[in-house]
């Protein structure tokens, strides 16, 4: 299955938004590591679903080498909703907002949610998925899981 992401891969464009916190966040910071990024928004019911299951697949994981960045394409004026629902789901891994959807529109250009995207170790998109269909969280889970267990059985890079 690998083999078969590997050849319809392509470079993941680098970015940089704000989190909740006001801290920005790059997909740069994150070589070397396997990245989810899922685009989503408060008023979508199934982004809420796809969000919570994601929470469980990063507490299940709970490795270093894998992040997820949770990009919400809320508008302004909705902004405010952003950080009490978060909490209320109890959702443990970085919220970014694109105002304006600046990254969306290079990820994601339809502007469907939910949108996901897997990159692997090396910076490559494997995967994009939108919609929340039976068996996407499913699918997603074993690919982020596949490649972590390709990293890890990686040699280490000589030293020169």
């Amino acid at each position: 299955m690998l083999s078969c992401l590997s050849a319809m891969a392509s470079p993941a464009a680098n970015f940089s938004l704000r989190d909740l916190n006001n801290q920005q966040v790059s997909l740069s910071e994150h070589h070397d590591e396997v990245v989810l990024v899922t685009f989503w928004a408060t008023w979508c019911t199934s982004c809420l679903g796809e969000m919570d299951a994601l929470n469980t697949m990063h507490a299940e994981l709970g490795r270093e080498d894998f992040t997820i960045l949770a990009i919400s394409l809320d508008e302004a004026r909705d902004r405010s909703k952003i950080r009490p629902l978060v909490v209320s789901r109890g959702w443990d891994f970085p919220i970014l907002w694109d105002q304006g959807g600046r990254v969306s529109n290079i990820y994601n250009p339809t502007g469907g949610v939910p949108y996901t995207v897997v990159i692997d170790a090396q910076g490559e998109i494997v995967l994009t998925r939108q919609g929340l269909t039976e068996g996407v969280v499913e699918e997603i889970r074993t690919t982020v899981v596949g490649l972590l267990s390709v990293t890890a059985e990686s040699p280490p890079a000589a030293e020169e």
